[in-house]
């Protein structure tokens, strides 16, 4: 072999295994800028979650803090899966928010049953990142704590002897500048004779405020409920409090087939007690 081919093949050999390091690199998932003037933070759980990180100038620009930037970026989709790592962090102070979306889907009426274990929900941490910060965290099921402390308010409906949890309503809408219309999906084994009872549920300490609740039967609107006069002036709300009900009717306009689609709507918002997710959120930082 000349010396031509040599050098050729050293280059080759050079390429492939330069290619194959760069794989390796993007294929491990705990890598960490080893550069310790660039500050980082590995975030890794025990499944798929959704972790966010929220300085303090971003909670303090809020009416509640690190809530309500949280909802708002849940709501837009503007949050990483782990494992992740953030890089190039500024030196702060931040909230670590790591939510196990599976928490949003469990069935409430399955928590009566032995042996139903549901998702915890979430892992709240304060951190202080330095100038030389490389932190690496990796949470266990165990570390997760009960998301629904402070929650919306619930949907029960009634099926023919006792009224049966069956969502949240107003989900993230929290505040007035949040206001909007939230919807469930009903079915038709929930109408009864034509009729479907709902009650409406504030069990957190919030504050509910309802400007329309709506049954929608294929796209026709169904006639008003009974046992709620909504409030035409749009200053005017009805307002639910911790322990308040309200209980309400739809008579469905036609025979209910298991075709149909039955929609409840709710136009509104939620506000936290002040001092009541204060208390919340010192609990989590502890």
């Amino acid at each position: 072999m000349n010396k031509k081919s040599v050098i050729i093949l050293i280059c080759i050999i050079i390429i492939i295994g330069s290619c194959a390091t760069q794989q390796k690199i993007s294929a491990n998932e705990t890598i960490i800028s080893s550069d310790p003037s660039v500050p980082s933070i590995y975030v890794n759980a025990y499944k798929k979650c959704w972790v966010v990180l929220i300085n303090e100038a971003e909670e303090s620009s809020k009416d509640y803090g690190w809530w309500s930037v949280w909802h708002q970026l849940k709501k837009e989709s503007k949050y990483f899966t782990t494992p992740h790592t953030f890089s190039s962090i500024t030196p702060g102070v931040y909230t670590l928010i790591v939510y196990d979306p599976v928490s949003e889907n469990v069935d409430p009426n399955k928590l009566r049953e032995q042996n139903y274990v549901a998702s915890d929900g979430v892992v709240i941490q304060k951190i202080v990142v330095t100038e030389k910060s490389a932190d690496q965290f990796h949470f266990e099921h165990i570390d997760f704590i009960e998301w629904n402390c402070l929650s919306c308010p619930w949907v029960y409906l009634f099926d023919g002897r006792t009224f049966i949890r069956r969502s949240e309503i107003l989900r993230d809408l929290i505040g007035w500048e949040q206001k909007g219309i939230d919807s469930i999906l009903l079915s038709a084994s929930d109408a009864i004779d034509g009729v479907i009872k709902i009650r409406l549920s504030e069990e957190r300490d919030e504050i509910t405020y309802i400007s329309s609740i709506e049954l929608v039967q294929n796209g026709m609107h169904c006639e008003k409920p009974l046992g709620l006069l909504i409030p035409t002036n749009d200053s005017s709300e009805v307002v639910l409090k911790k322990g308040d009900v309200l209980d309400l009717e739809f008579h469905l306009p036609t025979i209910v087939s298991e075709k149909d689609l039955l929609i409840l709507q709710v136009e509104g918002y939620y506000e936290p007690d002040p001092m009541a997710l204060r208390s919340y959120i010192n609990n989590l930082n502890k």
